[in-house]
């Protein structure tokens, strides 16, 4: 089982968090979400708990604070990865180049994130998941976008 925290800033439901949040959850791994602002409280909630990943689901605006956080995260946790996931990453992948963050995901975030957290927990490769740009020996690996999930019935319903 791998474990992913998703931190945001505002206190509003992100519906790609609580569908990626089911999503894992029914496949047998864990999620959790922390909504804070200050660097120093996310550490030392982070640390209570072992993570596999940190994710970020983040508009345009956003991207600054989670670069901030980032920041924070990799100098406690700087084996754990850091995904950026959500609408700003989508527009804007150079987010890649900025900052520690390991992994973006442009589109659809839901399988991608599962099969990233399958193979997290199998300790194996995941530079090669659709839809992830991946660094990797100082090199982004831009994997191509998977065919959009027609049928939304295939999701669990969201994880409130």
């Amino acid at each position: 089982m791998a474990r992913v925290l998703f931190l945001q800033n505002i206190e509003y439901d992100f519906p790609g968090v609580m569908y990626i949040s089911a999503l894992v959850k029914s496949k047998g791994h864990d999620c959790d979400l922390l909504i804070e602002t200050k660097p120093h409280k996310i550490v030392q909630y982070a640390r209570k708990s072992s993570f596999d990943i940190f994710a970020f689901s983040m508009m345009s605006g956003v991207h600054h604070w989670a670069l901030d956080i980032t920041n924070e995260l990799k100098k406690v946790f700087p084996d754990v990865p850091v995904i950026y996931g959500g609408v700003h990453p989508t527009y804007f992948p150079e987010v890649i180049y900025q900052g520690p963050v390991d992994i973006i995901c442009i589109g659809e975030g839901e399988f991608p994130m599962l099969d990233l957290m399958d193979a997290l927990d199998k300790k194996e490769d995941y530079s090669h998941i659709q839809n992830l740009w991946v660094k990797k020996d100082s090199k982004v690996i831009k994997n191509p976008m998977r065919s959009s999930v027609e049928d939304l019935d295939v999701y669990p319903i969201p994880d409130r």
